[in-house]
């Protein structure tokens, strides 16, 4: 079986529900073009997705959702990882995640409001020749968002955020070929063990 698509939930969308609002937020978040807007109309195509979690961290309505996605992070601290890195390689007690982009404003906000107080996000410089990451770090655009909005309310320090540069692992060319490793994880699932969508 292959990863699980988004879901859109209508009753939350503009699109749908508010027609004359213009948002067109998942779609451009999705790095494949699963998702595609029309009059009143959001599709998600599930031979396309392949179930990143940028959609549901780019919607601030909430009205698209990674179905079984386990958002639970340890409290005070908790350290994620690129679902990529093969398990036998990854920082121990990291979580895996299924993209490091997907990392949402709500969900730091909720993790500070839980008691979180240290995120840690190892790096390991794939995201920008990823076809998902896009960019060299695709959680920033969040993570600056939450400094600036605890800052604002006096409470910088509710949250710390680490970004922890670690070197590539040595491993063969198709863990670091992104189309490779999504279509790989259809065949080997146990490559996403506790993988997560963190939004």
């Amino acid at each position: 079986a292959g990863p699980v698509a988004a879901v859109l939930l209508s009753q939350r969308c503009l699109v749908v529900q508010r027609p004359a609002q213009s948002c067109r937020s998942c779609a451009v978040a999705c790095a494949v073009g699963a998702i595609t807007i029309a009059e009143r109309q959001v599709t998600v195509s599930r031979e396309t997705c392949f179930g990143c979690g940028r959609c549901e961290a780019a919607c601030r309505l909430d009205a698209i959702e990674m179905p079984g996605a386990d958002r639970s992070l340890p409290i005070p601290m908790a350290t994620l990882e690129c679902g990529r890195v093969p398990l036998m390689l990854r920082r121990t007690g990291a979580i895996a995640v299924s993209c490091l982009g997907a990392i949402s404003e709500h969900a730091l906000l909720k993790y500070a409001a839980d008691g979180g107080r240290k995120l840690v996000i190892v790096d390991r410089a794939w995201c920008e020749n990823c076809a998902v990451g896009r960019c060299a770090a695709p959680w920033h655009d969040a993570v600056d968002k939450v400094r600036s909005l605890l800052d604002a309310m006096g409470r910088a320090g509710d949250l710390q955020v680490e970004v922890l540069r670690e070197p590539q692992p040595a491993v063969g060319p198709s863990i670091l070929n992104p189309e490779r490793l999504y279509v790989g994880c259809r065949v080997r699932p146990t490559m996403e063990i506790n993988a997560r969508v963190i939004s």
